[in-house]
């Protein structure tokens, strides 16, 4: 993998927008990622949280 494309890594989920629709949520990850990030990471925490409690 190229260096290059980790220089401004963003990680998020809902978690990081919890009060934002999907189309809002999606905006706004719209907008980050045109601000210059060169890799995007989307990580679901509360789903793997429920998903998880469910298990047990």
């Amino acid at each position: 993998m190229k260096k290059e494309l980790l220089q401004r890594y963003f990680v998020a989920g809902s978690q990081n927008f919890p009060d934002l629709t999907l189309a809002e949520y999606e905006e706004r990850i719209a907008l980050i990622m045109k601000s210059g990030i060169t890799a995007y990471q989307f990580r679901e925490k509360i789903l793997t949280c429920r998903l998880m409690k469910k298990e047990l």
